[in-house]
This record gives structure tokens, C-alpha cells and sequence, in this order.
């Protein structure tokens, strides 16, 4: 005879020091709607509790957990939404990460942290509030989010990390704080529909003009729109006063062969700045750090990068 049959309290789960353990018996929070509740008395999720978990479809996380763990809920690819209440402050890293249909994300506006790759590949997204009090988006956190469209990032944001949007092919649309300090390496790479950025008053950090996006000093390249003037060009000069690319920008630049560096570049953070129909690199004269042979980028006798076409790398004598 089943406890609940006779009326007895039973808790079908495993909390230790309030923590919601990865054990078999947390199955039994799964409804026959393909819902999962989290218990009130939670105050965080442990690591891969409901990893890939077969017919889950909707996750109500209560304002009692406070953080979320590492792949808590990812690569569930029946999940389709999830609620976080007023509360929660972490989400982890992975948390939802591959949760393919995911559709709908409600936050709540306690969470301080998205960490890295929280909802990565999360190719249906399409639907997300951020909370009010957000201050860090993680390397790789939305990476990927083909759906997303259009993201509004609070006021509380301070930093962004390296990719957290990358690959969000239909995103239009995005703002920049007042209060925004941080852009990193690749945060929009490969968001080929942004066009429109709008960077708050009150922010003196970044600049947006002439569809490309900048540092307050202009000498970091953070983005660059379709809508450039110059988009069909075969030849990219690189502005003087340049000092580093962030990655996949200039991958705008479809029929592009050749690329002009200027002499003030001094950061080569990743190959990922150089797109791949570029058959020519040549480096300004006077450039302390980096010189070109034509199809090779070397620091000084160190080879940093190719863009031959060969199967193999011919490099200068010395290197």
C-alpha cells in the first residue's frame, strides 16, 4: 500500500542542509503534466539534478533556492519553460545549457549572476526578462540563442562577458546601461541581424557610430553592423589609433581579400578577428608589436596566425 494512499506525509526527494541532491528518487517530482516543482524548503539546486531528464516540459523555481547549480536542468530537450521567482540570486554555469526548445525564460528580479554557458544552445529561446538586478552576463551564457531576438539588459549590468551572445543570429536589437563598464572579446560575434544599439545617455564608456561600435577611447572595435557603408568592399582598412578587434567582428565583411592593420594595433586576442575569405594581411609600417609577410602575423620571431590557403604554412626565416 503507497504512503500517500494512506494519507502519510512522504517526501520522494533527497535535501541535505537544504541543498536538492542529484538522486533517483527526485523523479518523483516530475507531474504528469511534465512539471517540476521545487519543493519550498529548497534553498539550492546541486549539481546535474535534472540532467537530461526525459518528458520534462515546464520548471517552477521558488524564491526560496538561491542558487541554481551547474547543470541543474541542462540538456533536457523537452523543457520548454521555466519560472524563477523573486528570490533566486545565481544561476550556474550550465544550468540550462542545451535545452534545444526551450522557449520562455520569467525571471524574477533577485538574480545578480547568469553564469557561463547558463543557457547555451538554447536554439528556441525566443522569450526572456532579466532581472533587474543582473551585474554579470557569463562567457557563453546565451551563445547560440538562434530565436532571440530582442534583449533588454537592466541598469544593475556591469559586465559581459566574452561571448555571451554569440551566434544570436536573430537578435535586432539591443541596449547599452548608463551604468555598463565591461563589454569582452566576441560578445556579439556572429549576430548577423543587429543593427540597432542603443547606448543609454548616461553610459561615457561606449560609443556607437557609423554602425560600428566602440570603447570610450575608440581604440577597441567591439562591433560592426551590416548596415556599413562600405559592407561589399574587397579591401578592410582598419582605422589608425585601432589597438585591438574584438572576435568575429569584421565577419560582416563578406567579399573582403584584403585586410589593412593599422600600426597602433598591439592585441591579437584570438584568429577569430581575421575573417576567412581574407587572402592578404598588411600591417602600417611603425607597428612595435606585430608585422606581416603578406599572409602571416608574427610578434616579433613568433608566428601568431596564418591566413594561407596552403596546406601548409611557409614562414619567414628566424620564426
Amino acid at each position: 500500500i503507497w504512503a500517500k494512499e494512506l494519507g502519510i506525509g512522504i517526501i520522494p526527494y533527497e535535501i541535505v542542509d537544504g541543498v536538492l541532491i542529484s538522486a533517483n528518487s527526485n523523479l518523483l517530482l516530475l507531474d504528469s503534466t511534465g512539471t517540476v516543482r521545487i519543493p519550498y524548503n529548497v534553498e539550492e539546486i546541486a549539481s546535474g539534478v535534472f540532467n537530461n531528464l526525459e518528458g520534462l516540459t515546464r520548471v517552477i523555481i521558488p524564491g526560496s533556492v538561491k542558487k541554481i547549480g551547474r547543470n541543474a536542468f541542462s540538456n533536457n530537450k523537452t523543457l520548454q519553460e521555466v519560472i524563477i521567482e523573486d528570490g533566486v540570486e545565481i544561476i550556474d554555469a550550465y544550468s540550462f545549457g542545451g535545452c534545444s526548445n526551450l522557449q520562455t525564460v520569467n525571471m524574477g528580479d533577485t538574480i545578480t549572476e547568469i553564469g557561463m554557458q547558463a543557457f547555451y544552445y538554447c536554439l528556441n529561446l525566443k522569450n526572456i526578462n532579466l532581472s533587474k538586478s543582473i551585474t554579470i552576463i557569463g562567457s557563453y551564457a546565451f551563445d547560440n540563442c538562434r530565436e532571440l531576438d530582442n534583449l533588454v539588459l537592466p541598469d544593475s549590468i556591469l559586465q559581459l562577458d566574452s561571448y555571451c551572445f554569440s551566434g544570436c543570429t536573430a537578435l535586432e536589437k539591443i541596449n547599452i546601461p548608463a551604468n555598463l563598464k565591461t563589454i569582452n572579446d566576441g560578445v556579439f560575434q556572429n549576430c548577423n541581424s543587429l543593427t540597432d544599439i542603443q547606448i543609454d545617455p548616461n553610459n561615457n564608456n561606449f560609443v556607437f557610430e557609423n554602425e560600428k561600435l566602440y570603447n570610450k577611447r575608440k581604440d577597441y572595435l567591439l562591433f560592426v553592423t551590416k548596415e556599413v557603408s562600405d559592407i561589399t568592399t574587397t579591401e578592410i582598412t582598419i582605422e589608425e589609433g585601432i589597438k585591438n578587434i574584438s572576435a568575429g567582428v569584421l565577419n560582416v565583411y563578406k567579399n573582403a581579400k584584403v585586410l589593412n592593420l593599422p600600426s597602433t594595433l598591439n592585441s591579437i586576442q584570438s584568429s577569430n578577428i581575421i575573417p576567412k575569405n581574407i587572402e592578404r594581411i598588411n600591417i602600417s609600417e611603425g607597428n612595435p608589436t606585430y608585422s606581416s609577410d603578406g599572409v602571416n602575423i608574427y610578434d616579433d620571431t613568433t608566428l601568431v596566425l596564418s591566413v594561407t590557403k596552403e596546406k601548409s604554412v611557409s614562414v619567414r626565416s628566424g620564426t
